[in-house]
C-alpha cells in the first residue's frame, strides 16, 4: 500500500504541475524543476505514512515531507499540499470505510503533539502571505506557538481550525475536506467521464475552485479586493456548460503572472482533489483500476 500512495502523491503532483492554471506554476514557469523536485521529494515519507499510521503520526510526515521538500527543492514548493496530503495518506490505509469517512477519523484522532509538529514544520518553511489570526499567541509566525499549542492541549485540528474564515485549508481541516470532496472532486471527475482528459478536467476544477472561494495565498499577499478581483474573473472564464475559452485563459494567466498573483492555495486543492480522485480509483490496490482511470 505504501508503494501505490507514493506514486499517487507523484502522479497528482506531477500531472498538476503539468496544466497551465492561470498564475501558478506550470511547465513554462522558470521554478518548474524545482517544483518538481519537491513533488518527487514528499512522496517517501508519505508512503511511510501509508504503511505505518498511526504508529507513525500524521505530524512526523508533515515535519519529514517539510524537510524532504526543502532539502530537495530549497524552498517552499508544496506546503499547503503536505498538509492537505498527509491526513488524506493516513485515511488511505483503511479498507472498511470511504476515503473520507476514514480521513474523518484520521482527522479527529490527530493529537496535541501532531499540533506542535506541524506548526514547527510551518515554521521552518515561514511561507508567504499568512492570513492574520486574532490569537496572535497561537499564531504560526510567533516562535512560541508550539509552545504555547501544547500548553493549551489544542489538537492538530482544534489548532488549524483557530482561523478558518480566510483559510481554505484550515477550513478543509474543520469540514473533512468539503472543498474537495463536494466541490473538486466532482467537478473533475465529470469532466473526466465526458471525455474531456485530465489538463482540461484539472484546469476545469482549478477554475471553478478559484471562482468560489477567495484564494488563501492571493488574500495573505494581495488583499481582499484584489483575491475577489481575481475569483470574479475565473468565474467569467466559465460558461453555463463549463466551457472554456483557450486564448482568455491564456491572457489571465499573463495578467495574474506579470503582477505576480499566484492562486497557489487552489493549486493545493486541486492537486488535493487529484490526490483523492487516484486514491479512490487505486483503493485495494487495484492497479487495472488505476490505469484505466488515468488513460
Amino acid at each position: 500500500m505504501d508503494d501505490w500512495v507514493r506514486r499517487c502523491a507523484t502522479l497528482a503532483t506531477v500531472m498538476e504541475l503539468g496544466v497551465q492554471k492561470p498564475g501558478n506554476v506550470s511547465p513554462a514557469h522558470p521554478k518548474y524543476p524545482c517544483f518538481l523536485d519537491g513533488a518527487v521529494a514528499i512522496a517517501d515519507p508519505l508512503g511511510r505514512l501509508a504503511s505505518d499510521y498511526p504508529a507513525y503520526s500524521v505530524g512526523s510526515a508533515i515535519g519529514d515531507c517539510v524537510q524532504a521538500m526543502l532539502s530537495a527543492a530549497g524552498e517552499n514548493t508544496h506546503l499547503g499540499t503536505i498538509l492537505l496530503f498527509a491526513p488524506l495518506t493516513a485515511a488511505s490505509k483503511s479498507r472498511s470505510r470511504s476515503l473520507r469517512g476514514a480521513l474523518s477519523g484520521v482527522l479527529s484522532s490527530a493529537s496535541v503533539d501532531d499540533a506542535v509538529q506541524t506548526c514547527e514544520a510551518i515554521q521552518k518553511v515561514r511561507p508567504a502571505g499568512l492570513t492574520d489570526v486574532a490569537d496572535t499567541a497561537l499564531d504560526v509566525r510567533n516562535p512560541e506557538a508550539p509552545r504555547e499549542i501544547r500548553g493549551r492541549g489544542l489538537t492538530l485540528v482544534e489548532w488549524m481550525t483557530i482561523e478558518v474564515e480566510d483559510n481554505a485549508i484550515s477550513g478543509e481541516y474543520g469540514s473533512d475536506y468539503q472543498l474537495v470532496f463536494e466541490m473538486g472532486l466532482p467537478h473533475l471527475l465529470r469532466g473526466l467521464r465526458g471525455g474531456k482528459g485530465w489538463s482540461a478536467s484539472i484546469l476545469q476544477t482549478f477554475l471553478i475552485l478559484l471562482s468560489n472561494r477567495l484564494d488563501t495565498l492571493i488574500l495573505g499577499t494581495h488583499g481582499r479586493g484584489i483575491a475577489q478581483q481575481v475569483s470574479l474573473q475565473a468565474r467569467d472564464l466559465l460558461g453555463e456548460n463549463g466551457v472554456m475559452n483557450a486564448s482568455a485563459v491564456s491572457d489571465f494567466d499573463r495578467q495574474l503572472t506579470a503582477k505576480n498573483i499566484n492562486p497557489g492555495t487552489t493549486a493545493d486543492l486541486v492537486v488535493t482533489t487529484v490526490f483523492a480522485a487516484l486514491l479512490s480509483s487505486s483503493k485495494g490496490g487495484n492497479a487495472a483500476a488505476l490505469r484505466s482511470f488515468t488513460r
